[in-house]
Formats: C-alpha cells, sequence, structure tokens
C-alpha cells in the first residue's frame, strides 16, 4: 500500500523533480510556528537559576537534583545539537548510498558539506558540554563556535556546490570518484583547521551584545551568505542538477534565514527563547535536504523497478521478435527455395539431355546464377542465426579430402569462366578420416574460395590443406585460400570481418556481394575452436588461413589398392605450374616416378630421351588446352611413332569435348577425364588400365567412369517411391531424378491425405516427403504412417523441405522421418539416400 502510494506520488512529481508543496507550506509553518506561539505566551528558554551559597549543604540527592536542574539549558542544548548532528551524518551515509546507485558526483559532494558541518556542530556540543577539553570558558565558547559553524555551514555548502558547477564547465575532471574523493578531502582540511583553532585557543572573541539592535552581529555572516546562495547558488546548482536534493537545499534557506533572524536579532543570552528556537529550527534545516535524499532514493527506486519491468518487458519483446523473424525467415525460405528448386533441378535435368555447347553454356550459367542466389540466401539465414546464437556444430565422422574436393567441384567453373585455376592442394602425409562438422566446413571454404573468385581477375586460387601438428589421435590442421588478386589495403584488414563490409562501398558496387560471408565463416570457425587470419597487400593478393583441432579416424587402408602402381613411369604435361605441382606430390605416394613438363613440345623431347635410354614413360596426363600444342595434337604427335605404342594418354579437360570418344580414341588418346576431378577416380581409372593391360587391343574403358561418373549409380527397377509435394514442378524434378537412378515405379502425391492413403494401398519401398502441404502436412502425415500395422509403418520417409533451419530439421526427426533433405535437392543428394538403404546393380 505505502509503495502503491509512493508510485501515485511520484507519478505526479517525477517530472518536474521537485518537493511536493505540502512540504514547502509544512516548513514554513514549522518556522514561523514558534514566533506565534511566543506572540501567545510560550516562553521556550532554558531558565538559569544562580546557585545558592547554602546548595552544598544539601543532602546528596537534593544536590543531584538541583544541579540537574540548573543544566536543564545545557542538555537541551545538547539534544537539539546532537540531533542535528545526527541528521547531518545520516543524509552523508544515503547520500554516498544515492551515489553508487545514480554515479553523480553532486549528490554525495552536498551530503558531504552537510556531514563536515555536522562535524564542527559535533565539536560545538561536546565542547560546550565539556565532554571533549576545551580552553575557553563556556559563556564564550558556545556562541563563538555556534557562530563559526553557521558561517562554517553555509560557507562548506557554498563551496560544494561552486565544485559541482565547476566540474560541469571544466573538461578536465572525468572521473566522479577522483572529483569527489579531492573534494572530500578539502572539506574535511576545512572542518579539522576550524575545529582545532576552535579547541586550542584560550581567548575568543566577543560574539553577544545584548543591549544592542543585532545582538549577535556574528550570525549577520550566516545569514548574508544564505542569501547570497539563495539568489545565485543554488538555482544555478538546481539547473544543472534538477532533482529533489538540490530543490530540497534550495527549500532549506527558508529554516536558515529563520535560524539566523533568530540568532542575529533575538537571541541575547545563552539557551534563551530564540536560542532553543533556533537550534530547533536548525534540526528542521538539516531535515530538508534529508527529505530530498529521500525522494531521491525512492524516485530512483521506482525507476529501477520501471527498468527491470522495461526490460522483462523489453526481453519478452525481443523473443517474440526472435519467434517472428524465426518465424519470417522459414517463410522466406520456403517461398524462395521452392522456386529456386524448380530452377536448379530443371537446369541440371536439362544439363544431363542432349545439347549443343551453346546450349549447355547457356544451362549451366542459369544454373550457376541460381546456386549464387542460394548461397545469398543461405549467408542471411546463417546470418541471422549467428546474431541469435543459434549456430550450431555438429561432431560426425566424415572424409576431409573428399569434402574439401566436392568444394572445389562446385566452385571449379565458376573460376574457370573467369580464367582463374582453383586448385586444392591437400598434404599427402594427411589422413582423410576425420570428426567433425563437414557441411560447416565447406561453407567456411566456400565462402573464402567464392571472395577469392570474386577478387581474382586472373591467376590462381589454391586450397593448402596440411597437417600442423599430431597430438594423440587430434591432428591440428592448416586449411588456407591463397589467391593472385587484388588484395586488400593494410588500413582496412582490421575490419574485412565485419558484418556488410568489404574494403569500400566501390567495391561492393564492382564485385557485388552481401559483406556476409566473412563475417558468418569468422563465427563459424570459432564455434570449431579456430581464428581467422588473413595475410594481405594491395595488389599481391589475399591468404586467408585458420587451424583446427580434428580427432582423426584410422581411415580405410587404400594403399594396397593401387600397389600394381609402384614403379611406374608417368609424364605430366600442364602449362599450370600448380597443376604439375599438386600432381607430383599426390602420384609420389604411390610410387609412381613422376615428372612434369610445361608444353607439348618439352613432353615429345622427354618421351624421346626416355625412348633412347630405353626407360619409356608407361603413360601421360594431358592438358587439353595448352598454348602451341594442345592435348588431342600431342597425343597424336605421341601416337604416330611406333616407339610409343604402349604409351597411354589420358586427356583431362575443363571444358567437354566436341570430339567423339572413338575419334579421340583413334587418335591414340585412350581415356579422357573432365576436371575438376577427385584424385582417387584417376588413380582408379589408372589402376584399372594397369590391371586390365589391354590397350594394345584397343578396349576403352566404361565411358561412365571415365568422364567423372555423370551417370549417376543404377538400383533395381523394382523399387517403388512415392513422391509427396503439394508443388507440381517440385514433383516434376524430383521424379525425374529419381529416375535417373533406374526406377521405373514412381508414384506422386499432393498431399498429406494422399500419401497415407497411398501408403496403405500400395506399401512403397520410400517415400520423399514435403514438409508445408494444406490438408495434411508432411509431419502428420509420418505420424499417422508410423501408426500403421505391419511392414507398412516401417517404410523409411526422407524429408524433402524448403525449410533449412535447425528447428525443422529436429521437427522431421521428431514426427519420425528417417532424414532431411533440403530444397533446392540435387541428383547428388537422391543418388545418397539410395546408396544407404539399397544396392546398386551393374
Amino acid at each position: 500500500m505505502f509503495i502503491n502510494n509512493i508510485g501515485a506520488m511520484n507519478n505526479l512529481i517525477i517530472k518536474q523533480k521537485k518537493l511536493p508543496t505540502t512540504v514547502i507550506y509544512l516548513t514554513i509553518f514549522i518556522c514561523l510556528l514558534p514566533t506565534c506561539l511566543n506572540f501567545l505566551g510560550f516562553d521556550f528558554s532554558s531558565h538559569i537559576q544562580q546557585i545558592e551559597t547554602n546548595l552544598l549543604q544539601l543532602p546528596k540527592s537534593e544536590l543531584i537534583d538541583a544541579l540537574f536542574y540548573r543544566l536543564r539549558g545545557a542538555f537541551t542544548h545538547t539534544l537539539l545539537e546532537w540531533s542535528s548532528v545526527s541528521i547531518a551524518i545520516f543524509s552523508y551515509l544515503l547520500a554516498l548510498v544515492q551515489f553508487s546507485l545514480k554515479k553523480d558526483s553532486a549528490t554525495p559532494i552536498i551530503g558531504l558539506a552537510l556531514f563536515c558541518s555536522g562535524c564542527v556542530d559535533a565539536f560545538h556540543t561536546l565542547a560546550a558540554s565539556r565532554l571533549i577539553e576545551s580552553v575557553a570558558e563556556n559563556s564564550n565558547l558556545i556562541p563563538f563556535t555556534w557562530a563559526i559553524s553557521r558561517v562554517f555551514n553555509i560557507t562548506i555548502l557554498i563551496i560544494g556546490s561552486y565544485l559541482i558547477l565547476y566540474k560541469k564547465q571544466s573538461k578536465s575532471i572525468k572521473n566522479d570518484y577522483s572529483f569527489m574523493l579531492k573534494s572530500s578531502a578539502i572539506l574535511l582540511l576545512l572542518s579539522y583547521i576550524i575545529i582545532h583553532i576552535c579547541a586550542n585557543s584560550s581567548s575568543l572573541p566577543q560574539t553577544m551584545y545584548p543591549d544592542s539592535f543585532i545582538t549577535r552581529p556574528w550570525d549577520v555572516f550566516p545569514l548574508l551568505l544564505t542569501l547570497f546562495a539563495a539568489i545565485f547558488i543554488y538555482p544555478k546548482l538546481y539547473k544543472i542538477h534538477p532533482d529533489y536534493f538540490t530543490h530540497a537545499l534550495f527549500i532549506s534557506v527558508i529554516p536558515e534565514l529563520a535560524i539566523e533572524l533568530h540568532m542575529a536579532f533575538g537571541s541575547t543570552n545563552l539557551f534563551d527563547n530564540h536560542f532553543n528556537i533556533a537550534h530547533f529550527l536548525k534540526i528542521v534545516a538539516y531535515t530538508i535536504p534529508l527529505i530530498g535524499l529521500i525522494y531521491d532514493y525512492i524516485d530512483t527506486y521506482l525507476d529501477e523497478i520501471k527498468h527491470q519491468k522495461d526490460l522483462i518487458k523489453a526481453n519478452e519483446t525481443a523473443k517474440q521478435s526472435v519467434i517472428a523473424k524465426s518465424q519470417f525467415l522459414a517463410t522466406m525460405s520456403h517461398e524462395i527455395r521452392t522456386p529456386m528448386n524448380g530452377v536448379l533441378g530443371m537446369s541440371g535435368l536439362l544439363a544431363q539431355t542432349n545439347l549443343s555447347s551453346t546450349q549447355l553454356n547457356y544451362t549451366n550459367i542459369i544454373r550457376s546464377s541460381g546456386e549464387s542466389l542460394l548461397r545469398i540466401i543461405n549467408d542471411i539465414l546463417d546470418f541471422s542465426k549467428a546474431e541469435q546464437n543459434q549456430l550450431e556444430i555438429e561432431n560426425i565422422k566424415f572424409n576431409l579430402k573428399t569434402c574439401l574436393e566436392e568444394t572445389i567441384e562446385i566452385l571449379f567453373y565458376e573460376a574457370w569462366k573467369k580464367k582463374v585455376y582453383l586448385v586444392l592442394h591437400y598434404d599427402s602425409e594427411l589422413k582423410s578420416q576425420f570428426i567433425g562438422d563437414s557441411l560447416r566446413l565447406k561453407q567456411v571454404i566456400i565462402n573464402l574460395i567464392s571472395n577469392a573468385i570474386k577478387f581474382t581477375p586472373q591467376g590462381n586460387i589454391i586450397v593448402y590443406v596440411k597437417k600442423v601438428k599430431q597430438e594423440n589421435e587430434m591432428s591440428t590442421i592448416q586449411f588456407s585460400v591463397k589467391d593472385d588478386g587484388i588484395g586488400i589495403p593494410t588500413n582496412k584488414l582490421a575490419s574485412i570481418f565485419n558484418r556488410f563490409t568489404q574494403a569500400d562501398t566501390s567495391t561492393t558496387r564492382k564485385f557485388g556481394g552481401t559483406g556476409l560471408g566473412l563475417s558468418i565463416s569468422q563465427k563459424i570457425i570459432k564455434l570449431m575452436g579456430g581464428e581467422i587470419k588473413v595475410k594481405s597487400k594491395e595488389g599481391q593478393g589475399s591468404n586467408f588461413y585458420f587451424n583446427l583441432s580434428l580427432a582423426n579416424l584410422e581411415a580405410p587402408q587404400q594403399d594396397s589398392l593401387y600397389s600394381n602402381l609402384s614403379g611406374l613411369k608417368l609424364l605430366i604435361v600442364d602449362d599450370n605450374f600448380i597443376n604439375r605441382e599438386v600432381l607430383i606430390e599426390q602420384f609420389k605416394k604411390y610410387q609412381i616416378n613422376v615428372k612434369a613438363v610445361e608444353s607439348g613440345k618439352a613432353a615429345l623431347i622427354e618421351i624421346d630421351l626416355a625412348n633412347k635410354n630405353k626407360a619409356p614413360y608407361d603413360f601421360g596426363i594431358l592438358d587439353y588446352k595448352m598454348p602451341q600444342m594442345d592435348g588431342i595434337q600431342l597425343a597424336e604427335s605421341i601416337y604416330k611413332s611406333k616407339e610409343n605404342k604402349d604409351f597411354l594418354s589420358i586427356l583431362v579437360s575443363v571444358e567437354p569435348l566436341d570430339q567423339n570418344i572413338e575419334v579421340l580414341h583413334q587418335i591414340g588418346i585412350h581415356s579422357f577425364i573432365k576436371r575438376p576431378y577427385k584424385i582417387n577416380l584417376l588413380l582408379e581409372l589408372i589402376n584399372n588400365i594397369f590391371a586390365q593391360k589391354k590397350c594394345s587391343t584397343g578396349i576403352l574403358l566404361n565411358e561412365s567412369k571415365i568422364v567423372l561418373k555423370n551417370k549417376p549409380s543404377q538400383f533395381d527397377p523394382i523399387v517403388r517411391a512415392l513422391v509427396v509435394d503439394d508443388n507440381q514442378v517440385n514433383q516434376i524434378v524430383a521424379i525425374q531424378m529419381i529416375k535417373n537412378l533406374g526406377l521405373k515405379v514412381i508414384d506422386k502425391a499432393s498431399n498429406g491425405l494422399e500419401a497415407v492413403k497411398m501408403q496403405k494401398e500400395f506399401n512403397y519401398d520410400i517415400i520423399f516427403m514435403d514438409c508445408q502441404m494444406p490438408e495434411l502436412d508432411g509431419f502428420e502425415a509420418t505420424q499417422q504412417i508410423r501408426k500403421l500395422s505391419n511392414e507398412k509403418s516401417k517404410v523409411p520417409i526422407i524429408a524433402m523441405t524448403a525449410n533449412v533451419l535447425h528447428e525443422e530439421q529436429e521437427k522431421c526427426i521428431k514426427s519420425g522421418m528417417n532424414q532431411f533433405l533440403s530444397k533446392p535437392v540435387k541428383q547428388s543428394d537422391f543418388e545418397v539416400i539410395f546408396l544407404e538403404l539399397f544396392e546398386t546393380i551393374d
């Protein structure tokens, strides 16, 4: 009830920060009341009776009573003075508490001024009561120390106020704590000096003149100073610090003036009427600032309660905002990915049909542009997750080398279009099987490579992966993406990882991009326990690198698979130095004797020299696009020589060949493999060639293995699949990609109700289920299928949704789905799922 009343009162006065008018009127009333009572005949003096000469002859008990009665004026004086002192001390302590809350030095400095004044008053009280030693007699000590304490009181308040005003105007004082300590030292020193002088002076000046109009001239000085403070100091102080305390200080002028009027023009003796009234009003004068402090404290307390309520409300609003943001992102992701699934899926299917080189180029541009847009969408989603601290890292088994090769494959053609060579340099001593988050690692490498492609007009981009340290089962691996691009100015390196930041605004206009990739990559690497760094000089390229500690697993022993390659002689012909170096390092691991040359002419010379030394080369890897003599021309020249009849030429090219593979075989090219390729695929090709040893008869290997497995794995056509999606385009994409895997029976359903009904009737071997559908969504449909009897409930259900948020994936698994595919889906996504569940056929 009390707090509610205070709250209501606070609402009325919090804007003005002034004491209520009732307090002001009450103060005026209390100051006038003693005078009014005097007119009515009341006398507040403590009468002093002379001690009679025969007083000592009285019994002891009567003597003590007489002495107490004689000293009642001194006792009244002590009680009144000590009340003032106590209020001053309490005000100072409360001021310190307020300072700890508001960190405003104005309150404790004024509070300290009151405290120091109280210290002088305490000396005045204790000396008058002879509780401490003093030299002068009470008749002079009490009125003099009173006058001095009053002068000191108003003077020290003026000094304290001036210090606050000076602090406000001065830029040199920045620390409230140091300022308050310095001010405290000055005020306490002044207090000590005054107390010391009064205590040790045997002769004090006269301060009372009973027969004069001004009975206590020394009290005129504090009267004038109080008027000066009321007119010139306190209004400025309140203007700078408009709070209850400074306003109360201004209101305290009323009792202060009343005190001095009673003393200067009324009091003629110790403990007389005006003397006691003045000491009572002094309590009032000290109480008014205390009331102001209490109001300030209550105001601060209520502000804190309001602030806490605002924080709770803001927190709830923030939570609702996060929920709304997540819902919006989920909706946005779904709405964008659904048509993107059609664009990327159809362009991928179109690329597998018989197209001319121009048509294939246009198709690849559509697909590349769609994938670029998809990466931007993913960046925005990941940035949102990072802002909400919702990025999560998984620890699963993965093949690091395969992961990086797939990453290179994704961006290889984008680099190639700019005549930039993108190469993976994987440390031959580094194992391939690790535990970590392959998807997040791939995302970081993609971001770094995409950045490098964007800012590299020509040259090379090399992804270096090497082992830095091995401790037990933990491998510290350094990943770096080094390019020959435009580089980064030194003054921009510190801010390059900030969100929405590129080297400058013109960079964004010229090269595009959201400015989120590096920021997201930095957060991901930090979550994985590393730190991404950059070295760069303007015009000299950039090198982004980071170290990760990954738990390594024993990789399957593959070296023995290629043991029959040991001792073979290989000639690498490539005009790109980086490509030559990478292949040399990879093949040396298998004890293959490797040599590399940079041109067709140099290759012919090397082959002739080897033949003369009766140490001919067994096979060669020939780059197609080379100056002066390309790979086909070189292979034809080699094939024409009878000495090279056993030489096997493997042609490597980024671009598809216009010539038929049979025609190429007739001019000496045994096999063709398309860049970018996985090194294991190349090794498998070479191993199969020499294992069969049928090259001289002209037998050509299965083309599906030569051209980077363009044709997906094939599965038993009797496998029955059901595609459930309310979008017709998505149905067509998914069905055609599944057909490419060799299946014949692929049905479709447009909602969950149809899916449940069809599963009851046909019992499919696998179901691909969209999540957001009308009538019955994928989650409920899955739950209903899981409740079916017998084997129909155990069908593998694969979620196929455009919502890629982690919460959506968890929801899919909890509803009973087996795995999760995010749209837009790729042919390889379906192939991976089928490889896990079904056996391939030859």
